[in-house]
């Protein structure tokens, strides 16, 4: 995935039900009914627009350039979608067997990870035949995909735990050594899944550690940043009517997709706590986007993206696109 646009917001995490969850122990208030009962979302918060059912079999999404959302799905390879409406413009990409994923290079060519063949296959923007393809016989099971200002592409192996570098024409970089090898700590990973280039450096959902972080892409294994959760507090009052605040440290579960935009936000796609989180730019506190989602519905989050003041996300377990926006 790629840098998309997106204005800074200072709002932190919203209240649920009567008590309210914050970060960094600043009250913001839940959503409210107004007194014709519509519910009013508090302020730099997320609202859901709505959900497009029908992308059972999607796999991976990025935003582009263009206002272009491309999806890619078992059934439908990859198809790019105008961001607005979810319509597509029917570009045709061929030589697709069963994509896995997908994203968008800085200069605006379509990278996909071909599971069917094992194969990345580099695209134009309007699809057609691929005008790169190369392989690696180390590839197991595609889990992200990205690429840098320079060209350079990378690949997140999520069954034999490694990212890798290669050249624009698919030649492996740093000697074929792994830019992040198998293991735990700073630098390496276990089970990665989504990848994204933040104009400098690689952000990894490092899925098996239930972490995500942020490697150098000029020397191997240098881990640079990481979160592995966030903290709530609640307040509430107890038996004798006084506030009290409590702290509680919540651990990702299985972080599956990460992204950033330009002004430093990290988005973290928690698949197994149900949940989308933006974290600021010292990623001290953060907004929940979703904080309308049932809990009771199954862990579903496989991908997201962001654009101006959207966030898209896949949710395999409904089979849909779903979208929110900053109100």
């Amino acid at each position: 995935m790629t840098r998309a646009h997106l204005r800074r917001i200072t709002g932190l995490v919203v209240g649920i039900g009567v008590a309210c969850w914050v970060g960094c122990g600043q009250r913001i208030d839940a959503p409210h009914e107004s007194p014709f009962a519509l519910i009013i979302p508090p302020p730099d918060s997320y609202v859901q627009l709505y959900e497009r059912l029908g992308f059972d079999s999607a796999t991976d999404l990025d935003l582009a350039r263009g206002g272009l959302l491309y999806v890619s799905s078992m059934v439908n390879g990859v198809t790019p979608f105008y961001q607005s409406v979810l319509r597509g413009p029917g570009w045709p990409f061929e030589d697709l067997v069963d994509p896995a994923v997908v994203a968008e290079a800085p200069n605006g060519d379509i990278l996909v990870g071909d599971r069917g063949d094992m194969h990345v296959k580099v695209y134009e923007a309007d699809g057609g035949a691929p005008r790169v393809t190369f392989t690696d016989s180390l590839w197991a099971e595609f889990g992200g995909i990205a690429a840098d200002d320079s060209g350079n592409i990378y690949v997140a192996d999520a069954e034999s735990s490694f990212v890798r570098a290669y050249r624009p024409d698919g030649t492996p970089r740093f000697s074929g050594q792994h830019l992040a090898d198998r293991g735990f700590g700073l630098g390496h990973v276990m089970e990665p899944h989504g990848l994204f280039f933040d104009g400098e450096d690689l952000w990894i959902a490092d899925t098996g550690k239930n972490w995500v972080q942020k490697v150098s892409t000029r020397e191997i294994q240098l881990g640079l940043a990481f979160l592995d959760g966030y903290t709530h507090t609640y307040v509430g009052q107890d038996s004798l009517d006084n506030t009290v605040e409590y702290e509680i440290k919540i651990s990702f579960s299985s972080p599956m997709d990460v992204a950033t935009d330009t002004e430093g936000f990290v988005y973290v796609a928690d698949r197994g706590n149900r949940r989308i989180f933006k974290f600021d730019d010292k990623m001290a506190s953060f907004t929940m986007v979703n904080y309308d989602t049932l809990m009771s519905q199954p862990p579903g989050l496989r991908a997201i993206g962001v654009s101006d003041t959207r966030v898209y996300a896949i949710d395999d377990s409904l089979g849909a696109i779903l979208v929110w926006e900053l109100k």
